[in-house]
């Protein structure tokens, strides 16, 4: 399995939205995975989208790879070691 490409959608929160206040004050990140695909190649040759959740389940350290190839981990509201399991 290799990662080839990645896309945001509409649906994908901003880092502005990426935290939760609390009742209290507190900041806390948001955990979530929404809006973002991944193009992957599969060994028999094809390639297909692939939501976030699914590739964060499957191949994390493949995830972690591409993310820090492609620097997306200040795009990514969830980049709190979410991903990084």
């Amino acid at each position: 399995m290799n990662i080839l490409d990645h896309r945001k959608t509409a649906a994908a929160m901003s880092m502005s939205e990426g935290y939760i206040v609390s009742s209290n004050g507190n900041r806390t990140r948001r955990r979530t995975t929404k809006g973002w695909c991944f193009q992957v190649q599969w060994k028999d040759g094809m390639d297909s989208w692939v939501p976030l959740k699914e590739i964060n389940g499957s191949h994390p350290l493949e995830l972690v790879q591409y993310v820090t190839a492609a620097e997306l981990a200040q795009d990514l509201p969830s980049h709190g070691g979410y991903y990084m399991r």
